[in-house]
């Protein structure tokens, strides 16, 4: 496989790029201030930016072999296209794509979002209950709104979700599940902070424990800003790793739920517990219902900029059917 050295190589060349792109071979590529193309790599891709007129596209090179890459990505496709799902961003696999090494690869183009990873903007808004809150209430409707769409998303970790003009959105779709992928199971495991200890299996549950800890995260910030700069909130994570869950007797941040006045952050220390005593695949889902299972907190009601059609406003009613009155259990017994 091509090294990102050498997608970067290539990218700088207008004829590397196949025709099957369209006007994006005629776009500029984003360079740094040595003139170099400006690449973000991880894992399994690395991303270039180029502009097309108003138009700006991430360009996304595989770093990993993967034979089935072609039919993953069109069978997502063909499923967003009668499950649309406001969290995604356009897309489209390009096989050939881009010449590296003289070989054709292939090469996603993906609608170029402007916006924070969540990390950044978590951390803008460390002391802002109310803003914490509401991005909270807004998370717990993602989830439900994959549900919905029979979608999960495989890899969720706060590098793979934007906010942009303050909504919520979904990069990465390498492990993305639907019913039609089943029998196309991805490499990637989760990033390793955002997963159970536990190997999981590859379907619908995948999300729900690292979606119960950013939501735990934003909850316990909200009781106690102080967290983030005592347990290095931000760095490869929002508050949680790894090694809180391979030894969470031993984890000073769960001890510090544990010991706190709050009955909300002895709740969350339990219930992590709790989770890490279970198989991945039996954690519960995130939703405004198992939240109010749980005793905790109702959140405040989610933004509804996604609610386009009757149908998904019709089902958002139904589903944030409960008293407004419940944020005041924060109130009352955090303060």
């Amino acid at each position: 496989m091509p090294t990102v050295s050498d997608f970067i190589k290539a990218i700088q060349k207008k004829s590397a790029l196949h025709d099957n792109l369209g006007d994006i071979r005629d776009g500029e590529i984003r360079r740094n201030l040595r003139k170099m193309p400006l690449s973000h790599s991880g894992t399994f891709a690395v991303v270039f930016q180029t502009q097309v007129g108003p138009e700006r596209w991430a360009l996304r090179c595989f770093l990993q072999p993967s034979p089935d890459l072609q039919q993953r990505y069109q069978l997502l496709r063909e499923h967003l296209h009668t499950h649309a799902c406001p969290f995604f961003v356009n897309f489209d696999l390009h096989v050939p794509g881009l010449l590296v090494n003289e070989v054709w690869e292939p090469l996603m183009t993906m609608e170029w979002l402007e916006g924070q990873q969540l990390h950044d903007h978590v951390e803008g808004i460390v002391g802002d209950r109310d803003a914490l809150l509401q991005l909270s209430a807004d998370w717990i409707s993602m989830f439900d709104r994959l549900r919905v769409a029979g979608l999960a998303h495989g890899d969720i970790h706060h590098q793979n979700v934007l906010v942009a003009n303050g909504r919520l959105r979904l990069v990465d779709y390498d492990a993305v599940w639907t019913s039609s992928l089943s029998d196309n199971v991805p490499k990637e495991g989760g990033q390793p902070n955002y997963q159970h200890p536990r190997p999981r299996r590859y379907g619908p549950h995948m999300d729900h424990f690292p979606s119960w800890l950013v939501y735990y995260s934003l909850l316990a910030l909200s009781v106690d800003p102080s967290l983030w700069d005592r347990f290095d909130g931000g760095d490869q994570t929002l508050l949680f790793r790894r090694e809180d869950f391979l030894d969470p007797d031993g984890s000073r941040l769960l001890q510090a739920m544990r010991d706190s006045s709050s009955p909300l952050l002895n709740l969350i220390d339990a219930d992590i517990r709790a989770f890490l005593l279970r198989d991945p695949d039996t954690v519960r889902p995130l939703s405004r219902a198992s939240v109010m299972a749980a005793g905790l907190p109702l959140p405040p009601q989610p933004s509804i900029w996604w609610a386009s059609s009757p149908t998904e406003q019709e089902w958002l009613r139904r589903s944030n059917r409960v008293p407004r009155a419940g944020n005041s259990w924060i109130s009352r017994r955090t303060q």
